[in-house]
Order: C-alpha cells, then sequence, then structure tokens
C-alpha cells in the first residue's frame, strides 16, 4: 500500500505552519494533521543511501512529520549516542562548542530528503548534550545537560544559545536555508 498521495510534497511550500484554535493551519487557511516517527540519536545522520530509503518509506506511509530528536548527544558504540564519526556536536575536539562538519554534512541531506518528500520537522534543541571541560563551566565537568539544567546558570544558558545559533543558523546547502528561516521546520522545542 502507498500512501505518498496523502502527503503533500515538498514540505514548506505554502509558508509557515500556524496554529490556531488547537489545530495547525498553512497560512491560506487550510488545516494540516500531522503524523509522524521519532528519529533520535545516530538516527539523524544516515548514510546518503539510507535516507533517501527511509524518506521514501516514510512518505509511502502517509508520514508528514518527524522529530529530530537527541541531535546533541555525544559519540558511542552502543546505546543512546551519535555514529562516533558523524556526531553532530564535535565532542572530540574537546568541548562542546563546535558542530562536526561530516555529521553536519549527513545531517543536511537527510533534512533535504524529508522536505522533499513532503515530511515536516519538529526540531529539539536540548536532550543529550554533555558539557565538558573545554566548555569552561562553573561547574566541574562533565556535565549532563538535562532538558532543564542549562536554564539556571548563565554559562550554561550562554553555552546553548550558542549551540541553537549554530544548530538552526546554519545554511544547509541541500536546501539552501538554515533551519530558523525553513517553512518545512513545524516546530522547534
Amino acid at each position: 500500500m502507498d500512501f505518498s498521495v496523502l502527503v503533500d510534497a515538498p514540505a514548506g511550500k505554502y509558508g509557515f505552519v500556524q496554529a490556531r484554535d488547537g489545530h495547525f493551519y498553512f497560512p491560506n487557511g487550510k488545516r494540516i494533521r500531522f503524523i509522524g516517527f521519532n528519529f533520535p540519536a545516530r538516527a539523524n545522520m544516515p548514510d546518503h543511501e539510507t535516507a533517501e530509503r527511509i524518506s521514501v518509506r516514510l512518505a509511502s506511509m502517509g508520514v508528514n512529520v518527524v522529530r529530530l530528536h537527541a541531535v546533541d548527544v555525544p559519540p558511542g558504540e552502543q546505546g543512546w549516542r551519535a555514529d562516533p564519526e558523524f556526531p553532530l556536536i564535535d565532542y572530540p575536539s574537546g568541548d562542546s562548542r563546535h558542530l562536526n562538519p561530516d555529521g553536519l554534512e549527513r545531517f543536511d541531506y537527510w533534512v533535504a530528503r524529508l522536505e522533499e518528500k513532503g515530511i515536516y520537522l519538529h526540531v529539539d534543541l536540548l536532550v543529550g548534550r554533555i558539557f565538558t571541560e573545554g566548555d569552561e563551566l562553573d561547574y566541574p565537568a562533565p556535565l549532563y545537560a538535562t532538558k532543564s539544567s542549562s536554564h539556571l546558570n548563565e554559562t550554561l544558558i550562554s553555552r546553548q544559545e550558542e549551540f541553537a545559533s549554530q544548530y538552526l543558523c546554519h545554511v544547509n546547502p541541500y536546501t539552501g536555508r538554515a533551519l530558523i528561516d525553513d517553512p518545512a521546520v513545524m516546530t522547534v522545542s
């Protein structure tokens, strides 16, 4: 069965999604409903072939939104970790303040394939980040940043703002847009 006819591709073609009266709408007044999946950690940096195959499969199921979750996790071989070769944050540099170009390239390609198929994005900003010695904190490092801990300390707030700016303002070479300017981004959490 192929439900891709239910997905109005490409994502974002009508402009930014708006919330009114408890529902989602396009700027032209047309109501939209979303059904989707969560893609955590290393699932957000697939190789190009995998990105192609998964985006086609998602669209064939009628999926029109994915949650880009936990892109900030450190690399590791097992568990809820980024691929050691392709983390989004360049933890091997000694801090968590820089994006890894190789992980970012894969992420950008993944985002472009999703959008092309009509799949919108829910973007998470802080899920599994670990602040390191190189982040120059007021606390001993490493410090696992739960979703609330970075809201209490000026240094942590500054480091998270720095990451959000890099992540949201980086121009995706495959879409020509930064996430912050992309109408395919449904929500940012």
